[in-house]
């Protein structure tokens, strides 16, 4: 099957996740067929792709963050969106469902030497939430502490361009350190792995 993955955020974080999700892939000889960048309307944009698309072998997926839904049932909650409501016209897997918790910049924290390694040496990583599981971590305090410790780097602020050092650091992360630290992550890669061509 050909991988269509539609995520939500900047265009600018297409070559960032490329370079992420090749890198777990390695020499495996699966990938990624297509990211598609989606940054106002995900749902709509990931169920207009599957009406749209004519080619029976593709598996599409949406990957979301996690904070905007109001219920932990992530599925369920993207099911009852207006969106889903308006634009689901075929039968979607749950496996095509899959969720950044509580947002993409979680991922970061669960690889602090791809952060220290970006922002160099003045990234104060102990100002970084200590958590395990990344999930765990509520999306604001997430923001707040990569802020903190990046404040007085070189790079400045996280917040002062997020798509442009979100791309750069996922090209930097461990995958399998993200997945070790993030529940959602490594089934999403569970997914990827059934479907993807190789």
């Amino acid at each position: 099957m050909k991988a269509k993955i539609y995520f939500e955020g900047d265009n600018m974080l297409r070559s960032g996740f490329r370079v992420f999700f090749d890198k777990y892939f390695n020499h495996s000889g699966k990938k990624i067929d297509k990211l598609i960048a989606c940054q106002a309307t995900p749902i709509e944009d990931f169920l207009d792709g599957i009406r749209d698309d004519s080619d029976t072998n593709s598996y599409h997926i949406l990957l979301i963050d996690a904070d905007v839904l109001p219920d932990n049932d992530y599925r369920k909650s993207v099911r009852e969106t207006t969106e889903w409501k308006k634009h689901c016209e075929t039968e979607i897997d749950d496996n095509q469902l899959h969720f950044m918790v509580q947002l993409m910049e979680a991922w970061f924290i669960a690889d602090k030497d791809a952060l220290k390694a970006y922002f160099g040496e003045d990234f104060k990583t102990v100002k970084l939430p200590k958590q395990q599981n990344v999930e765990e971590i509520p999306a604001k305090d997430v923001i707040r502490k990569l802020n903190e410790a990046s404040r007085n780097t070189k790079r400045r602020t996280y917040s002062r361009d997020k798509a442009m050092h979100g791309s750069r650091i996922l090209t930097l992360l461990d995958p399998h350190k993200v997945i070790e630290a993030a529940p959602h992550c490594k089934a999403l890669f569970e997914t990827l792995k059934s479907q993807t061509k190789g």
